[in-house]
């Protein structure tokens, strides 16, 4: 079929309702499975970081394995958010935005000063390397960039509690109100577990050898790292609601501008 019929065909077959409806469709499951994984790879971060804390010193073998897949989470972390680095010099810098660049940035130095030191340090998951010269800065690198790097990363976290505190909002009170409640409780606990690990020390480096008393089960130790985390995140929280309610406010101001000058531009 030649000539004009056929072009009415075409163009009839790219109109139809079903190529129409199928694409949002198919660009929403595709941002649903990248949320998902956004997901999965976050939490999964969580949970190996705070692994990771507590079996620095005990457990070796399996410090490091978990090491090399908080290495791989991070990079998935980072392909799975790659816009962010895209927009990285784009646009203008508010606080909230400069803290969380500023924590972004020092959590990804804090990865790299880890990986740079296993390549020094491992004798299991990268054993098979050859040796590595520089033990001694190697320790210090490792040290800071642990603490530091899960200060950090609890930092982000609570930066991005907004959206899923609103989703529960919408979902209703209660639920809002009790995982305030159990934030709250975890993060009590974790000022008590900040002061017991001895987080400053590290933080400062005014102790290069980190202690954990074998008497202690893992599990604990696990808690008390995790509860650490949290009162982190929470703080890192309370900051951003100050600061997100006062844009709103200069956004609504800024629209009740804009729709007085409109409405005189409209009398004149």
């Amino acid at each position: 079929m030649n000539g004009p019929s056929a072009r009415l065909a075409t163009s009839a077959r790219r109109a139809s309702p079903t190529k129409r409806f199928a694409m949002p469709q198919e660009r929403a499951g595709r941002r649903g499975l990248r949320a998902g994984l956004r997901c999965a790879v976050d939490a999964g971060l969580a949970a190996v970081f705070v692994a990771l804390m507590a079996t620095a010193t005990v457990e070796e073998f399996a410090h490091e394995w978990l090491g090399m897949a908080a290495f791989a989470l991070f990079v998935a972390h980072q392909v799975l958010n790659r816009r962010w680095w895209a927009r990285l010099l784009k646009g203008r810098y508010t606080v909230l935005r400069a803290l969380g660049t500023a924590a972004n940035l020092g959590l990804a130095l804090c990865m790299l000063a880890q990986m740079a030191s296993c390549l020094v340090l491992s004798k299991y998951a990268l054993g098979w390397l050859p040796a590595f010269d520089g033990a001694w800065w190697a320790r210090v690198a490792h040290l800071l960039g642990s603490y530091w790097g899960f200060v950090l990363a609890s930092v982000h976290a609570g930066l991005h509690l907004a959206g899923p505190a609103r989703a529960l909002a919408r979902r209703g009170g209660a639920l809002l109100w009790i995982a305030r409640a159990a934030a709250v409780a975890a993060a009590c606990f974790g000022a008590w577990s900040f002061v017991q690990l001895d987080f400053g020390a590290y933080l400062a480096l005014a102790s290069q050898f980190v202690f954990v008393d074998p008497t202690v089960p893992l599990a604990l130790t696990a808690t008390e790292y995790a509860s650490a985390g949290v009162l982190i995140a929470v703080m890192a929280h309370g900051v951003t609601v100050p600061l997100q309610a006062s844009r709103r406010r200069a956004a609504a101001r800024g629209g009740r501008s804009r729709s007085r000058g409109s409405l005189r531009g409209e009398l004149e």
